[in-house]
């Protein structure tokens, strides 16, 4: 692990779980895969022994940090997973599209989960029920058992759309870490639940005792590979939708992914979609009889188009068409990088990093002749290239007789896709740590007045509720001064923007990941 992803595991792990646990992750980032003494003994005098249990027993039920049983010391060996921990930086994605697709108590739910690493249904429809008496003291039996329902119903979609999974708790032969929970075909089916028998739990205030309940020992917990196969769809749609704009009706395309990817999600390319069922699909869409009359056409703009990532694979009813997710995302990679180089040093840049690209081994003089640059900006910005790594320099020999003179070699350039990935890789995780410190600055700066602000918000919502007069509710309002209230607005503004970063370094870094499980068992290890 780098040292730029271990800081940003770091700063992820304090702003989820708070400081205490933050200060265990460090020492286990700092002296890697350890036992457990030699954690103990770096933290017994700031932190007590049962806090420093408590930590490691809330990362792993995470699956943050991983343990394993060492064969010949027979200890017990803890190390963090800095794949599981930078996915925390993603669930707010993961609820904003579960609350698209189920509702907003769908992300309700889905929070409570991911809050609770691994829970039963029982005790999160539990915990969603006393959610609803802490909010609303005066809440009727029956409005409570409605509730309780309603969060039964939204996890049964949940679970049908693959969003939560059966997931086997934390072993120490990390089996169960490593292998796929939605492998199972039962592994989405919902326990039956006794909701009168939870009302009567949630109904005695002092009833807290879950482990009796039937389902106590079927934990649950969030899907993540189910939210990155509708992410990367997601993002394959929009890039196709940019590309061919009002050419091509992209519910076309997204037919063809999801039947063609439907039964194994992350094959390179998908199974076979007849004309026939693409048909079938698109009419029962909103609009889509228009659409389903120029089927054909749409499918042949695509089909054309150099980057190849449909292909016809025969002519029977129509034809057989087969999407290429692999191609789709190797061209979603080289597009950012594209921006990339553009952004840092022009179009002049670009166009040289093209070349090399196409042409696999070039010399010096070559750009310069080829790339239509001027021979001496042509070399200043290969050169820049090469210190971003999005270039790499060989010397090789003129001649390849035995006798040739040492001297005889040349310098030639060619694209290394690994080095780039890795490289591009560091620079997200340090532009990432970079936007979520200053935000925490930021914030920091501004905590005084926001909690004023909350105050003030929460006396005059309880004012308003009893009816009470405007001239009383504006002294309260005044109680916040206006250069205060522009402060505000300025912190609202910038939180804002950095936000923003931080959503598109993270797209940018997802894109890494997704081009890395297509095509990284080509590449050399890392060293």
């Amino acid at each position: 692990m780098s040292m730029q992803c271990s800081k940003l595991c770091s700063l992820i792990i304090g702003e989820t779980f708070g400081m205490p646990v933050q200060s265990v992750v460090d020492v286990l980032l700092q002296k890697g895969p350890s036992p457990l003494r030699h954690v103990l003994t770096s933290m017994m005098k700031s932190m007590p022994i049962e806090a420093i249990h408590g930590a490691l027993k809330t990362l792993i039920q995470h699956f943050v940090v991983n343990f394993h049983v060492n064969s010949t010391t027979g200890e017990t060996i803890y190390s963090v997973n800095h794949e599981k921990t930078i996915e925390i930086m993603r669930y707010p994605r993961y609820y904003a599209h579960a609350e698209q697709m189920v509702g907003p108590v769908g992300r309700e739910v889905l929070e409570e989960i991911v809050q609770s690493g691994l829970v039963s249904i029982s005790k999160l429809i539990y915990i969603c029920g006393s959610r609803v008496m802490k909010s609303n003291p005066d809440v009727t039996e029956a409005v409570l058992f409605e509730q309780l329902n309603l969060f039964q119903t939204t996890a049964m979609r949940l679970a049908a759309k693959k969003y939560i999974v059966i997931v086997p708790p934390p072993s120490p032969d990390n089996e169960n870490n490593e292998a796929d929970p939605g492998a199972h075909k039962d592994s989405h089916k919902l326990p039956a639940v006794d909701l009168k028998v939870l009302l009567g739990k949630l109904l005695k205030t002092n009833e807290t005792k879950l482990e009796s309940l039937p389902d106590a020992n079927i934990l649950w917990g969030i899907y993540i590979q189910q939210f990155h196969a509708e992410l990367r769809n997601s993002m394959v749609y929009q890039a196709l939708e940019r590309k061919f704009k009002s050419m091509i009706d992209p519910r076309v395309i997204q037919v063809v992914i999801e039947v063609g990817l439907e039964r194994h999600q992350w094959e390179d390319e998908g199974a076979p979609v007849s004309m026939h069922e693409i048909k079938d699909r698109i009419e029962k869409m909103p609009d889509g009889l228009a659409t389903s009359k120029h089927i054909s056409e749409h499918l042949e703009i695509v089909e054309d188009d150099p980057m190849r990532i449909l292909s016809r694979l025969s002519n029977q009813l129509g034809g057989h068409f087969a999407f290429n997710m692999k191609t789709a995302v190797s061209e979603l990679l080289w597009n950012i990088i594209d921006k990339i180089i553009t952004e840092k040093h022009g179009f002049h840049a670009l166009r040289i990093f093209r070349l090399v690209k196409a042409s696999g081994f070039v010399e010096q003089d070559t750009i310069n002749e080829i790339g239509m640059v001027p021979g001496k900006e042509a070399k200043h910005l290969t050169y820049k290239l090469v210190d971003d790594h999005f270039i790499n320099i060989k010397e090789v020999k003129k001649t390849y007789t035995t006798n040739a003179p040492p001297g005889k070699t040349c310098t030639v350039f060619y694209v290394d896709s690994s080095q780039i990935v890795r490289s591009l890789q560091e620079y997200c995780y340090k532009a990432a740590y970079n936007l979520k410190l200053k935000s925490k600055i930021e914030q920091a700066k501004i905590k005084r007045l926001s909690v004023k602000e909350e105050r003030i918000t929460r006396i005059l919502v309880n004012m308003t509720n009893k009816n009470c007069a405007e001239d009383q509710l504006n002294e309260i309002r005044e109680l916040l001064t206006p250069p205060e209230r522009g402060l505000l607005l300025r912190y609202q503004f910038s939180s804002g923007k950095l936000l923003s970063g931080t959503i598109q370094v993270d797209e940018t870094l997802f894109v890494t990941e997704l081009y890395l499980k297509y095509h990284g068992k080509n590449f050399p290890k890392k060293k």
